[in-house]
């Protein structure tokens, strides 16, 4: 049953990117508002997979950073009673001089987790994002698959209380897409709620329990 009140909000949301303007007069050049998205809405609820979905340049993955607190909104706020873990497509976050192994220390490290906790999951990890021996060399021998493997493997062996994936399947393979589809649904055993950003429409009615469309 949904909660009443909602466990991530964003309320009357814009995001403004300044870009300049040159004018023709003594105060040199000027600067206009490009607003990404404005008077944004958006609630997630407990025990929902909320879907994103919208054109390229409407603002999903501008989104995903204001609610994941990484980028402050220009106008509006978010409210949010959960901790929140992104994930970004191809491995944002990770250092490239790194082994994946050492960049799963490194990103525990962002969300305040020791190592006895890494050590704790790192089975797990590397079961979801089969990346093999790979988990030893430097992420810049990885392709854009595999770092997105990693990131969704770590993300979700965190056991984080709100997921939100930004484009997390689209660099994977076939059987990357439907096992992950299959582990999330697991993972909402443990997890409050999801937001799902995804251009994959199957991918979003197989999962997502309500969408969101912005930019329309």
């Amino acid at each position: 049953m949904r909660s009443k009140e909602p466990i991530l909000e964003g309320k009357d949301l814009g995001v403004c990117y300044e870009l300049p303007r040159k004018i023709s007069s003594e105060n040199g050049s000027s600067s206009r508002c490009h607003w990404v998205f404005r008077h944004l809405e958006i609630q997630l609820y407990d025990g929902e997979i909320l879907g994103v979905v919208g054109r390229n340049g409407t603002g999903k993955t501008t989104l995903c950073r204001v609610l994941s607190g990484i980028l402050m909104p220009d106008e509006g706020e978010v409210k949010c009673s959960r901790t929140v873990m992104p994930v970004f497509g191809f491995g944002v976050g990770f250092h490239p001089d790194l082994s994946g192994l050492q960049n799963i220390y490194l990103y525990g490290s962002y969300f305040q987790r020791g190592s006895v906790f890494i050590n704790s999951i790192l089975d797990c990890v590397v079961d979801i994002a089969r990346i093999g021996d790979f988990i030893h060399q430097p992420l810049r021998t990885y392709s854009s698959g595999m770092k997105a493997r990693l990131g969704f493997a770590v993300a979700l062996a965190m056991r984080p209380e709100i997921l939100i994936l930004d484009e997390a399947f689209s660099a994977g393979d076939r059987d990357f897409r439907a096992r992950s589809k299959e582990i999330l649904k697991e993972a909402m055993g443990y997890c409050n709620g999801v937001v799902l950003v995804s251009h994959n429409e199957n991918l979003l009615s197989s999962l997502a329990t309500r969408t969101l469309s912005i930019g329309s």
